[in-house]
């Protein structure tokens, strides 16, 4: 009941900006003591001298009464500043509303199979040591495959492939160039089989098994970090301390395969269901509302399906016959139906042909010559009209004042400096952020919303991935909880916290299972 403020939540609020750059040197972090530093600059460094773990119990406590003082302080006069302007302050309010759910999730931790996760070991380990054992008859080793330089060597001296790009240090090795010379060449083909396995089997096996075994309760403990990202999305910290103090407390769980033997390692506590809700087309459907494209907004009305109607554009088909096609089974029709997806996820911001080509080949196994890729864009470009249009708009608004903002009020700021030295990622930003704050500005008011039906089902927020929320459910109540919170999350009060009315539904798809790799789709 007790209601929460983060007083670095809130500066970060008044003074939310992009990196664009890749030296962390001298960034702002929204710490306490940076905000010492910078608006008490008498009380600069306060910790200094502070042993946290002598005896002089006398300077700790009135270090930590510092703190105490300064965190009130601060938190005031951040709040005060917002409160000047009533929107931005409500949308501070509504995402500290998430602290306790985010909070709890982050002390209960991830229940964890761990005889799935040896299972899933031995299968990586398998299909590591069968690719490395053909990639040992071409001279390749283990050694020389960990390493870029050694790779490097392999590939466009000893193989004699030609180098695609360069980077500082020499011919690349990425993930996009490997991904490229695999399709010419059956060797590059098994690197990119034994690296990945090799990369899934630490990421997603060593890393979860260590940090079950360091908490020592059977759950991993990933911390979800609220507004981590200058978009307000919510981040995850795998790791805790440094240097050797570093622990592994959870795994990189934004890359999870969707493989179903990857997400089955994550499973619900005896006597619950996992439940997803999921925001449909999220983003589709933030750039139609704000760029106004009525194409856009049709096809976010119910029944309507964008990746078939933009593939049906590309490919010269109706959008009926690939609507229907595509979803009884058709392949020529299920793969226009792909390219379109393809489309409207990658296009809407502003991506290159260039870009699309490694978009499709990387992400999506799909191959196309760079003439097919600038048709892509020109046909999405002809479909959508107003969408350039919004990139205009977007792009003069940031130049003439410096900062952009979400739906639900959430700012970004940019420098002069950044206009004039990174103008691409300016306009980038410009274009971007509305669509995926106002993302995240939902999700934290999902999350309010949520608050009384959890309260009533005994149900508890698990973690946030990409556009969805994850819930566990006791196996009883899981029907009602289903119905209930998705009327909730269907009819956000929009109007009564953002001051906006949808133009359009903006629905929550259901999947109810008992683990993450089990879930199914609800039809309510």
């Amino acid at each position: 009941r007790v209601r929460w403020f983060d007083g670095m939540l809130l500066w970060r609020h008044l003074r939310n900006t992009p990196d664009y750059s890749d030296n962390k040197k001298g960034r702002l972090s929204f710490s306490l003591k940076d905000a010492v530093r910078q608006y008490l600059p008498q009380f600069a460094d306060y910790e200094k001298d502070i042993d946290f773990f002598g005896p002089d119990v006398v300077n700790l406590m009135y270090y930590n009464a510092l703190d105490t003082r300064f965190t009130l302080l601060l938190t005031k006069a951040f709040y005060d500043v917002l409160a000047k302007e009533p929107k931005r302050l409500r949308a501070a309010k509504i995402e500290a509303a998430s602290l306790f759910h985010v909070g709890l999730a982050n002390v209960s931790g991830i229940p964890i199979d761990c005889e799935a996760l040896k299972q899933l070991d031995a299968k990586l380990e398998a299909e590591a040591r069968e690719a490395l054992e053909q990639l040992e008859q071409h001279g390749a080793t283990a050694d020389i495959l960990a390493s870029p330089t050694k790779l490097r060597g392999l590939l466009f001296d000893t193989w004699g492939l030609k180098p695609l790009k360069k980077t500082k240090t020499g011919d690349s090795t990425d993930k996009e160039v490997l991904s490229e010379l695999a399709q010419k060449d059956s060797k590059v083909a098994l690197i990119r089989a034994y690296r990945e396995a090799v990369g899934n089997r630490t990421k997603f096996v060593e890393n979860l098994l260590e940090s079950v075994q360091y908490n020592g309760t059977g759950r991993s403990h990933p911390q979800a970090r609220i507004f981590g990202t200058y978009s307000g999305r919510i981040t995850i910290s795998s790791q805790q301390g440094k240097g050797k103090n570093c622990r592994q407390i959870g795994w990189a769980q934004h890359q999870m395969k969707r493989d179903a033997q990857f997400r089955g390692v994550v499973v619900a506590p005896e006597g619950y269901n996992l439940v997803e809700f999921d925001a449909a087309g999220q983003e589709f459907r933030w750039m139609a509302i704000l760029s106004g494209d009525p194409t856009m907004l049709k096809l976010c009305l119910p029944g309507e399906d964008p990746h078939a109607y933009m593939g049906a554009q590309i490919d010269g088909h109706t959008y009926e016959e690939v609507r229907y096609g595509a979803k009884h089974g058709d392949k020529k029709l299920k793969a226009a139906r792909q390219m379109g997806k393809v489309a409207n996820l990658s296009l809407q911001y502003r991506t290159s042909a260039e870009k699309l080509q490694v978009v499709a080949k990387v992400q999506h196994g799909i191959e196309m010559p760079l003439s097919r890729a600038q048709q892509v864009k020109a046909v999405y470009l002809g479909s959508y009209q107003c969408v350039p249009q919004y990139w205009a708009r977007q792009i003069a608004t940031i130049k003439s004042r410096r900062w952009v903002e979400t739906l639900a009020g959430r700012r970004v700021y940019v420098s002069d400096e950044q206009v004039m030295q990174q103008p691409w990622s300016v306009e980038s930003t410009s274009i971007n952020f509305p669509i995926q704050g106002t993302g995240a500005d939902q999700k934290y008011l999902a999350l309010l919303a949520a608050t009384p039906v959890l309260n009533q089902y005994g149900a508890q927020f698990l973690f946030d991935l990409h556009d969805g929320l994850y819930f566990i459910v006791p196996k009883a109540h899981t029907d009602r909880f289903i119905e209930d919170m998705h009327s909730v999350l269907c009819n956000l009060p929009y109007e009564k916290a953002w001051g906006f009315v949808p133009p359009i539904p903006l629905p929550f798809d259901c999947k109810v299972g008992t683990t993450w790799g089990n879930l199914t789709e609800v039809d309510i």
